[in-house]
């Protein structure tokens, strides 16, 4: 008797734990998609999608799962809002004014969603190295690109190996490619309570910059570019000057949202991968 009735508290403390985290969880998801909103980070879509996503995350993967999309999110809007004047004057700046909308947000959370859902199914260790390899791509990514289309040359474009303008996207830059290498660490810091110190740490920092690159390689591959009948300008998106663009390059369903979701499933991949080699 004495036993059971020490198991059901037990229980009980367990299910009061949770409900707090959560409670928590959903608190910070609603708190940091309002601010996001008035600070102009998101606009409506991506709110209410980034409400849907944050919420899915802390009801599979608690807070442990959270903290890191809150990473990427926080710092990937920071350094898209800095010097937004100068990346505007490079035709480098993200529309909107840097507000991320919802295919953003799907592009970018959905891969690690459903390493954090096989995680939770399976309870394997690879698969929770999946989702941080696969935050850390986003984060090495975003910030590597936002960072890259601040330098004073303009970067290389893989493969032709010319220089082009800043924000082209295959093209890499050194300032980028430095910061796209060092910004997983901050993943991997963040995992050190739920891994320990162990070598397993470097499987996002590594997944995650392999992700990068590979971003880099089917944009200036794969990613559909057009030219725009009325100015002329190369550009990623299928209209342009009020009119229809013409496919020069790529595959014309593959655009930057589909490089960024392949590239994070790369990494995860990766990662999963990587748990049973080191």
């Amino acid at each position: 008797m004495a036993i059971a009735i020490r198991e059901a508290s037990e229980m009980n403390t367990i299910i009061c734990t949770n409900l707090i985290e959560v409670l928590l969880g959903l608190s910070m998801v609603l708190l940091f998609g309002l601010l996001s909103l008035s600070k102009k980070t998101v606009d409506f879509a991506g709110l209410v999608t980034g409400v849907v996503v944050g919420s899915s995350y802390v009801f599979v993967g608690g807070l442990m799962a959270f903290i890191p999309l809150l990473t990427f999110f926080l710092l990937a809007s920071a350094f898209t809002k800095y010097k937004y004047s100068v990346k505007m004057k490079r035709g480098a700046a993200e529309g909107k004014g840097g507000a991320r909308s919802w295919n953003n947000v799907v592009s970018n959370g959905l891969p690690p969603f459903m390493f954090l859902i096989l995680w939770r199914i399976f309870s394997s260790q690879a698969l929770f190295l999946a989702f941080l390899s696969a935050i850390a791509a986003n984060l090495s990514d975003t910030l590597s690109n936002e960072v890259g289309t601040l330098s004073h040359t303009d970067p290389i474009l893989l493969f032709s190996w010319r220089r082009v303008p800043a924000g082209t996207s295959g093209a890499v830059s050194t300032r980028g490619t430095l910061v796209g290498l060092i910004t997983p660490i901050i993943i991997s810091i963040e995992a050190v309570p739920f891994l320990g110190l162990n070598w397993q740490l470097l499987t996002p920092i590594f997944a995650g910059f392999m992700g990068n690159l590979i971003d880099s390689v089917l944009g200036a591959t794969l990613e559909a570019k057009y030219r725009c009948p009325t100015c002329g300008k190369i550009i990623e998106k299928r209209y342009h000057c009020g009119a229809p663009a013409e496919l020069v390059k790529g595959v014309g369903f593959i655009n930057k949202d589909v490089v960024n979701a392949s590239m994070s499933a790369f990494a995860g991949i990766l990662g999963a991968i990587l748990y049973y080699l080191i």
